[in-house]
């Protein structure tokens, strides 16, 4: 049984899988929900936690805060160097930064890098990883 209108956001893969079925599978990419727009680029939590998953030298932990400057939406990634990494703070915010460019098409407006352990996104529960502090509400 498939239920519709989830909000997940997916896709059906129709080619012939490694084990050789030929049935379609379902891919599911994110949640409409969660998905923000920046600079008409639409931007899913889980692409940016792919590219942070990929990096070296960081412990995978991240933070995404959504802000509003010039009344134009921007985001923020804050991330964990690991404690043995060399690279100074800025080097890693600057791969980082290019590696989301690359990845999503548009930069974040700043990578905060934090020493390993002093992102508090760790815990028992599901982790609240995107905060919005937009202010949606408009006086005309």
């Amino acid at each position: 049984m498939i239920r519709f209108r989830t909000g997940d956001i997916g896709r059906i893969d129709n080619t012939k899988c490694s084990c050789g079925r030929t049935h379609g599978r379902i891919h599911i990419l994110g949640r409409k929900d969660d998905m923000f727009i920046v600079s008409a680029v639409n931007v899913f939590p889980s692409d940016i936690e792919a590219v942070i998953r990929e990096q070296d030298g960081i412990t995978g932990e991240y933070l995404i805060r959504i802000f509003e400057r010039d009344f134009t939406n921007k985001y923020a990634v804050e991330i964990e160097k690991n404690a043995d990494n060399p690279k100074t703070d800025e080097q890693v915010a600057a791969e980082v930064s290019a590696a989301l460019k690359a990845r999503i098409g548009v930069k974040p407006a700043r990578v905060v890098v934090h020493p390993d352990g002093g992102l508090d996104t760790r815990s028992e529960h599901k982790s609240k990883r995107v905060i919005d502090e937009r202010n949606l509400e408009y006086v005309i």
